[in-house]
């Protein structure tokens, strides 16, 4: 996280002994709370990693997720509260802090859902910064349903980018489908990028994107 690192490095650079940490820190009330904070969502970022690199499974995330990250996430969320109260609110960091209680049950839906990662920040590289990079295409949509058409297509196009699939084989495999399947909810949901019931040729082999 490089705010955190940022924050770390900006504490130890200014503290050269303990005295003088202890010294910052009670100079600086708000300062000593972030880093506390940073380190409890550092814990929690450590078990998603861990899991990340073991390629874990779906029961794995969840027992994960439930007993070790959630208490941690709680003890956040206590601890924000406790700081809103005894602090006036101004600053980038009393807004963080009102932005994260106000979104705090959507932060929690990851816990319960393994395919959800903790982080949003893949949508924003692989799926918000190449839009902001086309945007002026958007220009000739002509109409707001054109422009809605558009990104419903480079919505698809992105998730199927990220779920490894070779677009022209995975659309010509879905409209296929369509045209034989009555267009059920369950239908959909076996045919979305991410699906597992997806056949494994439409998919892009580790060699060819070497």
């Amino acid at each position: 996280m490089k705010i955190q690192t940022n924050i770390y490095k900006e504490f130890h650079n200014k503290s050269t002994s303990d005295d003088r940490r202890h010294e910052i820190l009670k100079d600086n009330p708000a300062f000593g709370h972030q880093l506390c904070l940073l380190q409890m969502i550092g814990k929690v970022f450590g078990y998603e990693r861990k899991l990340k690199g073991k390629n874990a499974g779906t029961d794995e995330i969840l027992k994960v997720r439930e007993e070790l990250e959630l208490p941690i996430l709680k003890e956040i969320h206590a601890k924000i509260l406790e700081i809103q109260e005894k602090f006036l609110p101004s600053g980038k960091f009393s807004a963080a802090m009102n932005y994260i209680v106000k979104q705090w049950k959507k932060l929690l839906y990851y816990i319960s859902h393994p395919e959800v990662p903790i982080s949003n920040n893949l949508i924003e590289r692989e799926g918000v910064k190449p839009f902001v990079m086309t945007r002026k295409n958007v220009l000739f949509a002509n109409s707001v349903e054109g422009a809605e058409t558009m990104m419903n297509w480079f919505t698809l196009f992105t998730s199927a980018k990220m779920n490894n699939l070779d677009f022209e084989k995975y659309i010509t495999y879905a409209l296929s489908e369509l045209s034989i399947h009555k267009m059920t909810q369950e239908t959909i949901e076996r045919l979305l990028p991410y699906s597992k019931s997806l056949p494994d040729d439409i998919k892009i082999s580790n060699n060819s994107q070497e």
